[in-house]
């Protein structure tokens, strides 16, 4: 099996989930949809998570929560949720690759001989290498 397992926030999940419970039951703009404490109880998640993914869907106009009647589906077409959940996928990508990239530099910079660790000033031989010689492409210092 060569599928690797994808990291995914709990908004963008939430956020899955509202979009495939629009489609599934063909809910258009206007329509309600269940109560706040329904939909926490069907996902199985915190107050606070389905607030923070409905309001990222309101922002989007996908949602529309009215004070004391309810939550319904706004006028964004179903295509822009679509559009709002590949930038999720999207962002989370570029996050996942920038924690790579930290690790990378994290240990290149460790394996780096030549670099300076912890501030310590190497008198005579910060330029050399283990074997004494100044490698290619460092300068030779008249202090070494």
């Amino acid at each position: 099996m060569n599928s690797k397992i994808q990291r995914t926030s709990l908004q963008s999940e939430i956020i899955r989930y509202i979009q495939n419970y629009i489609q599934e039951n063909g809910l258009k703009p206007g329509d309600r949809l269940p109560s706040q404490e329904k939909l926490i109880e069907m996902m199985g998640v915190s107050r606070t998570s389905l607030r923070e993914a409905m309001k990222t869907l309101e922002a989007r106009n996908v949602l529309e929560a009215k004070n004391g009647k309810g939550i319904y589906v706004g006028s964004q077409e179903v295509n822009d949720l679509l559009r709002l959940i590949d930038f999720a996928k999207e962002k989370e990508l570029l996050l996942d690759t920038l924690e790579v990239r930290k690790i990378l530099e994290r240990e290149i910079l460790r394996m780096d001989p030549f670099r300076n660790p912890g501030g310590v000033r190497r008198t005579g031989s910060h330029n050399k290498g283990a074997d004494g010689k100044v490698p290619p492409g460092r300068a030779a210092d008249s202090r070494g």
